[in-house]
């Protein structure tokens, strides 16, 4: 399995930033779905394969972060884009079962299986707000994942290893780089899983994946403009997590129950 550290690096398939060359983006048909345009010129991706998405409500709103750019192409805030360049350059040359298998690493270690040690005003926070979710989770795919202590790996049953993947192999890679964009933003799979099964806004999933955070600007005070801006650039990543998924996989849903 590849380490998280790659996953950050590779996760972003991006262009370099440039002054704005164009005036319109648009969409066309193409073979395999709908092709990105700017100017009427196909769009390509930064290793040259064509922009071309699966679905016309993806194409869309891809379009529209282009012709949202102003005197200057920000692709570090063009997070459709980038995931779509993502999947089809893919830049890793990962199979299908391998992301998969990447994206289930993060249970290990998610962030909401681990309390706090102190102060007890936290832990109980964290018992209160994350134990629900937990539980919601085992239920749901029909597994047992237990909180950890300290810095001790989350133990995975086999058999919940087995049953969660069989849940994410269905997902074609354009759902499935999606959900890891969630899983690696909130450091956690639980939560993504949650979100992407409507069981949690994304406000409440941010909230929930920077608990500790929060609960230190409460007691402290957040430091002028810093916090708030990280927030909401997490809430930024989140939505267009959810949203890459839902536009890609519109006709399916995660359910232990079929």
């Amino acid at each position: 399995m590849g380490g998280r550290k790659q996953v950050r690096d590779t996760l972003h398939c991006r262009y370099k930033e440039k002054k704005r060359f164009y005036n319109k983006a648009g969409i066309e048909e193409a073979e395999g779905g709908y092709q990105i345009t700017v100017d009427n010129k196909k769009v390509k991706t930064p290793a040259g394969n064509p922009l071309v998405v699966p679905s016309k409500p993806l194409a869309m709103a891809v379009s529209v972060e282009w012709n949202s750019q102003v005197e200057t192409i920000k692709p570090a805030n063009m997070h459709l884009t980038s995931l779509s360049n993502t999947v089809i350059d893919n830049p890793r040359t990962r199979t299908h079962d391998e992301q998969v298998s990447d994206v289930l690493e993060f249970l290990s270690s998610d962030s909401i299986c681990f309390y706090a040690d102190e102060p007890e005003e936290l832990v109980s926070l964290q018992k209160k707000e994350w134990q629900p979710i937990m539980e919601w989770f085992n239920k749901k795919y029909a597994v047992y994942v237990e909180p950890s202590r300290g810095l001790v790996p989350v133990a995975i049953p086999n058999a919940a290893e087995e049953q969660l993947k069989a849940h994410l192999t269905p997902l074609d890679t354009w759902s499935l780089t999606g959900l890891e964009f969630a899983v690696e933003t909130l450091k956690s799979f639980i939560l993504s899983m949650a979100l992407i099964d409507n069981h949690l806004t994304v406000e409440t999933a941010v909230y929930l994946s920077r608990l500790e955070v929060e609960f230190q600007i409460s007691r402290w005070g957040s430091v002028e403009w810093a916090h708030d801006l990280d927030r909401m650039e997490t809430r930024s990543r989140v939505a267009t997590a959810a949203l890459f998924y839902s536009l890609n996989n519109r006709d399916r849903t995660l359910s232990a129950s079929s």
